[in-house]
């Protein structure tokens, strides 16, 4: 099963035609989308570590791109009516995975609720989602995503300052 790590990166402006030949030099086997001002890069790899991957793509990004950032893993965050497009079933079959009253009892805990009082809804990491979806038969992504604790390790390496290397004059 291959893998996809996918980050948040700043400091990139693609329009830029510099910036845009250098993307397409050194960083043309990454995926590159922007949605509403949110920049993510993003691999499907046959690699076996997340952590050894994503740290790989920030460092190349770092290197080719001095002024850019991988910020932090994207989370790719999913409501019931989302799950349910992407797996192309009934918004109330997720429904009733998520409160265990049909198929296996065992869908994934939510990530957070959004919203407030009676307006709370639920959220998911797609990534669990879609490992789910696929080991019960249904339409995943097919993919391996790295773990909540990988996740939680690359972005703590992220959020520490970089040191920049003086250039000598």
């Amino acid at each position: 099963m291959e893998l996809s790590v996918e980050l948040v990166v700043d400091g990139v402006d693609l329009d830029n035609p510099t910036t845009a030949r250098i993307v397409r030099r050194h960083l043309g086997d990454v995926g590159w989308a922007s949605v509403d001002g949110l920049l993510t890069v993003g691999i499907v790899s046959d690699a076996t570590d997340a952590v050894a991957l994503a740290h790989a793509i920030a460092d190349r990004i770092r290197a080719h791109l001095p002024d850019a950032g991988a910020l932090r893993f994207h989370d790719d965050f999913v409501s019931i009516p989302e799950i349910a497009l992407r797996a192309g079933v009934s918004r109330e079959a997720v429904r009733l995975w998520t409160c265990g009253q049909r198929g296996p009892q065992d869908f994934p805990t939510p990530y957070a609720f959004v919203g407030v009082a009676e307006r709370r809804s639920p959220i998911w990491r797609w990534a669990r989602v879609s490992e789910w979806l696929d080991a019960h038969g249904q339409r995943g992504d097919g993919l391996a995503f790295p773990t909540d604790r990988q996740i939680a390790d690359v972005n703590a390496h992220l959020a520490r300052p970089r040191r920049r290397t003086l250039q000598p004059a």
